[in-house]
């Protein structure tokens, strides 16, 4: 039997960390021929960046979104195996939400090419989209989804 890979990502948007010390950051609850459930616990870290005299919360230790401008938000994937015939779908519940709001979390950056002493390198340049910042939409819309 050929199988795909799909991984499933989920934004995190509610900005706190929590202290799972001796739970596994993702747990699996049901895996059977027809379902696969898993827990996922999110423990994040930050720290608290400034630019032009304003703070920000910039997390670490996780991938981040990538849309330039726009929150730079932790994300968490996981790769589960499908057979071919199958079609997957994503049903997601968030649990344990605390939102953070002292500080705004830091844009995305953009990468610009430097050259310093004959030397180029890839540095991140600030850059904030100040519609998506001023906007009272939900950012990302979609908060998980299947790629294959």
């Amino acid at each position: 039997m050929k199988s795909g890979f799909y991984v499933f990502i989920l934004i995190v948007l509610f900005l706190f960390g929590f202290s799972f010390a001796d739970t596994p950051l993702i747990r699996t609850t049901v895996a059977d021929s027809s379902d696969v459930s898993f827990i996922v616990a999110t423990p994040l870290s930050w720290e608290t960046v400034e630019n032009d005299n304003l703070r920000y919360i910039r997390f670490t230790d996780s991938p981040l979104t990538d849309s330039v401008g726009y929150p730079e938000l932790p994300m968490i994937t996981c790769l589960i195996a499908v057979p071919d015939s199958v079609s997957p779908s994503l049903e997601y519940s968030f649990g344990m939400e605390h939102e953070q709001s002292a500080l705004p979390v830091y844009p995305a950056p953009a990468r610009i090419l430097v050259s310093e002493n004959c030397t180029a390198f890839i540095a991140d340049s600030f850059a904030m989209d100040s519609t998506a910042y001023a906007s009272a939409s939900f950012w990302p819309a979609e908060r998980g989804a299947p790629y294959r």
